[in-house]
């Protein structure tokens, strides 16, 4: 009995031992495409975008599996580049695994385009390709590089996304009038009668105004020939704010009730201006910058005599300065020289949009990143609207 189960124990520790030999010899084994892993097929080459078909489909991408030798989990990624960048800084949409097709609304493909720096209501090319990237089992990135399409050209006319101003935007604009610390004088004394350009349609200022007085808005200083006022200053709610108009008759605009300094803003796509009270004592009187992105780097007190800021009127700092990228060098704004007690940075140090400006935080955030590029850049902080921008 005993040699009979020795025997049927050999049996199946012999069938155990085919089967998993059976098994290693169906492994599949991984085959990397050569040259273009995928034919990439777009249903159209040119698009003429508007905003009327901003919600359609304007654009659908196909492509046909990529062929790993077995049935791969891949991952697909469209990729499009302007093409003198050759996808260096490509514009990337995720389309995910296994999917082998992607719309693309009116909307969301002027995006790509704008974003790409491709400029509105004029005809441009674009590059395109679908890269693909294979998966494990526990869904993470494996060591199998990535396979790419064929690169198709399109040929994109994007619209601006940009509102478009009730009245035409001048380059400048000032404050002119009895309610003025300069009163009617004309031109008017600068910088603290001149306003700050906040984008590309709205004006902002810091001014003292003297209460019971009138004022008007001007697009070029010492000259009467253009003015921004009102057509009626009887509602007393225009002391706040309300429309305005160009060269809308001998009426001026009423300004506050009390005496004190006023954040004005005016903004040319509403077509109207809003007077706010102001502590100014929220702005510093000075203003440095300091970090390994500056020569000075990170020592504090920084050298004034290169790193302090200009007050331009009461709400704007401006300076020029060289500025080094790369290697994670970044600055802060800080308003006492020598203290780290308060400083001026950003919300999100990688948002890559910061290197040329944004919105500043108080006392918190990110170290400020630099331009992609080292050189000299003009770095302007208004406390207006608490923003900086960085040109060169």
């Amino acid at each position: 009995m005993k040699l009979i189960y020795k025997l049927l124990s050999v049996v199946v520790a012999s069938l155990v031992l085919f089967a998993s030999c059976k098994k290693d010899e169906n492994r599949s084994i991984l085959t990397l495409p050569k040259g273009a892993a995928t034919k990439l097929t777009a249903s159209t080459t040119t698009l003429v975008l508007t905003e009327a078909h901003a919600k359609d489909t304007v654009i659908t991408f196909t492509w046909p599996a990529v062929n790993y030798g077995y049935n791969a989990l891949a991952t697909y990624t469209l990729e499009f580049s302007l093409p003198a960048d050759t996808f260096k800084k490509a514009n990337k949409v995720l389309v995910g695994s296994n999917i082998l097709k992607q719309q693309f609304s009116g909307a969301d493909f002027n995006q790509i385009a704008i974003l790409l720096g491709m400029t509105p209501a004029a005809q441009g090319k674009m590059l395109a390709r679908v890269r693909s990237d294979l998966k494990t089992d526990k869904d993470a990135n494996s060591n199998v590089p990535s396979s790419y399409s064929d690169t198709i050209t399109l040929n994109v006319t994007p619209y601006s996304t940009k509102p478009v101003p009730k009245y035409p935007v001048p380059d400048s604009l000032y404050i002119v009038g009895s309610a003025t610390d300069g009163g009617w004088n004309n031109p008017v004394p600068l910088p603290n009668q001149r306003f700050t350009k906040l984008d590309d349609n709205t004006f902002g200022i810091i001014v003292h105004l003297t209460g019971g007085q009138e004022y008007v808005f001007l697009p070029k200083n010492g000259d009467w020939g253009h003015k921004y006022n009102v057509t009626s200053n009887t509602d007393p709610n225009l002391k706040k704010g309300g429309p305005f108009v160009p060269d809308g008759g001998n009426l001026n605009i009423p300004g506050p009730v009390a005496t004190g300094n006023y954040k004005i803003i005016v903004d040319f796509v509403a077509g109207t201006y809003a007077v706010t009270a102001f502590d100014v004592s929220t702005i510093p009187a000075n203003l440095y910058i300091i970090g390994d992105a500056t020569a000075g780097g990170w020592n504090n007190p920084v050298p004034a005599a290169t790193q302090q800021f200009t007050k331009i009127g009461l709400s704007t700092f401006q300076i020029s300065i060289p500025l080094t990228s790369g290697g994670g060098k970044g600055y802060l704004l800080i308003p006492v020289n020598g203290s780290w007690d308060h400083k001026y940075a950003v919300d999100n140090g990688k948002n890559a949009a910061y290197k040329a400006g944004g919105p500043f935080t108080t006392d918190s955030g990110d170290n400020i990143p630099p331009p992609d590029e080292s050189g000299t850049y003009k770095v302007t902080v208004s406390f207006v609207n608490n923003t900086y921008s960085v040109t060169k």
